[in-house]
């Protein structure tokens, strides 16, 4: 089935134009999203700073009771956000998204405060002594800076430079060390935490100091057998788990379409978000040079041995101009018939060959892929196509159960375009071969689905009318597959 044709059955070219789509009214998702929590009585702090401007943020951090997810989830659909499908990890946040003002934007619900199944904070705690700004509830200032500063050591990344800048103000501010104190005995990690934050300046200066103290505070959390449990079943789900399924969307289209530009301004648009994107090329003819010569080696003439044996014994066939001169040269039997042999071999050999590097590459870029999407210039369907050019003529049965066999993407892009765009793009490209392929390509993809994006705008603009009417099936989709 087709990802665009959600609960149709596969239909031929969705139509995807270029024009500007009309936005939603609200400008102000996360403010939006606060106000849903307030409404629906639900006991939150937000994991920010008061004084930061939530509007700006591109992920607001919600800390909630765990028996009060329901009604936070519900709030936050009310608000227009979806749900994404939660890690194995029981420290991880339930995201939602929402795309807005061509951004996406995301709550994070938090139960615990940890890392990779490690609990480092209570979450009750913090909630209990949260203070309020304005009528919205924000984690204390002690917890904050626990949160920030235990959750990068975990991570063994050095922090932000904006993350950085608000550690440094600590210095010049008033911490109560005995709430930092009270978080930390449960779980044994207070003469830590206490060291770094004396010793904050140079510990931020310092990578490796950075990193040492990390595996400290790691091994210090590793010491609760509750920690140690879940620690290692989230390093299994994580590390041992052989094969991933993210979503992959395949872009194509005739040579010139801009197939690269329309993949590449997809992924970007995704960048740094929670479905962001893994770029990937998976044109059957693969990007190496040995490769590609390799295949064009291999690849069936235009002209077919099997069609003047069939001619020469007689029968009705639709020959072209160089079938009709080797007829006409008087071939004789056994020429026809082993030319016949090792033209079949020679169009098995191709098809084996590039079914497995293919099927080489999409193993290392698709199938242990850990991001949720993988954008795909090209797909094994441009085997039919010279180098993407020239359409074959020969091993078109074959090359139908190939795809048959070959996983197939979850949606399809089809870039309509004219050749005089094309032209202006790649002057080498003569007008025959544009047609030809386009035409082969649009009668193979019929029955699939593909959704049909018409290049008249620049590719940012054709990425962002796509995520704005699409990006609520890609997610479901995804939620299907984890």
């Amino acid at each position: 089935m087709s990802l665009y044709a959600w609960h149709e059955s596969a239909k031929p070219a969705t139509v995807l134009g270029s024009r500007h789509e009309s936005e939603s009214s609200s400008v102000q998702p996360c403010l939006e999203a606060v106000q849903c929590l307030r409404e629906a009585a639900v006991p939150f702090a937000l994991m920010h700073a008061p004084s930061m401007r939530l509007q700006q943020l591109s992920q607001l951090d919600v800390l909630v009771e765990p028996s009060e997810r329901e009604i936070a989830c519900a709030a936050l659909r009310r608000a227009g956000y979806r749900e994404m499908h939660r890690a194995a990890d029981p420290t991880s946040a339930w995201r939602f998204l929402r795309y807005d003002d061509d951004r996406f934007h995301a709550v994070a619900l938090h139960e615990e405060l940890g890392h990779q199944g490690m609990r480092y904070m209570d979450a009750a705690v913090a909630l209990r002594r949260s203070e309020q700004a304005v009528s919205t509830p924000f984690l204390a200032l002690e917890d904050r800076v626990l949160h920030v500063l235990q959750h990068n050591l975990l991570r063994r990344r050095h922090p932000s430079p904006a993350e950085i800048a608000w550690l440094r103000g600590l210095m010049l501010a008033s911490i109560d060390r005995d709430r930092i104190a009270e978080q930390c005995a449960r779980f044994g990690t207070a003469e830590l935490v206490t060291r770094a934050l004396d010793d904050l300046s140079r510990l931020l200066e310092s990578k490796r100091r950075w990193r040492l103290l990390g595996a400290r505070l790691h091994r210090a959390l590793l010491r609760d057998p509750a920690n140690r449990k879940a620690f290692w079943r989230c390093w299994r789900a994580e590390h041992l788990r052989l094969f991933r399924r993210p979503v992959v969307v395949a872009v194509l289209g005739p040579p010139a379409a801009g197939k690269s530009a329309l993949a590449a301004a997809i992924a970007k648009q995704l960048s740094g978000t929670p479905l962001e994107a893994e770029s990937a090329a998976l044109g059957a003819w693969g990007e190496s040079r040995l490769g590609r010569s390799l295949l064009s080696r291999l690849a069936p003439t235009q002209d077919s041995w099997g069609r003047v044996l069939l001619a020469r014994r007689g029968r009705r066939i639709r020959l072209s101009a160089n079938e009709r001169r080797l007829l006409e040269s008087g071939p004789g039997l056994v020429q026809c018939a082993l030319r016949t042999g090792l033209e079949r071999v020679r169009n098995a050999l191709f098809h084996a060959t590039a079914g497995a590097g293919w099927l080489l590459r999409y193993a290392r870029r698709v199938a242990r892929c850990r991001s949720p999407l993988v954008v795909a210039d090209g797909w094994i369907y441009d085997l039919g196509c010279r180098l993407g050019r020239t359409h074959l003529t020969q091993g078109e049965p074959l090359r139908r159960r190939f795809y048959r066999w070959l996983p197939a993407p979850d949606g399809i892009l089809y870039i309509s375009t004219t050749y005089e765009i094309a032209g202006a793009r790649d002057r080498s490209l003569r007008r025959e071969q544009f047609v030809g392929v386009d035409r082969a390509m649009r009668q193979l993809l019929h029955s699939r689905g593909p959704l049909e994006v018409i290049s008249d705008a620049s590719a940012d603009e054709m990425s962002r009318t796509f995520l704005r009417r699409y990006w609520a099936h890609v997610l479901g989709r995804y939620n299907q597959r984890s």
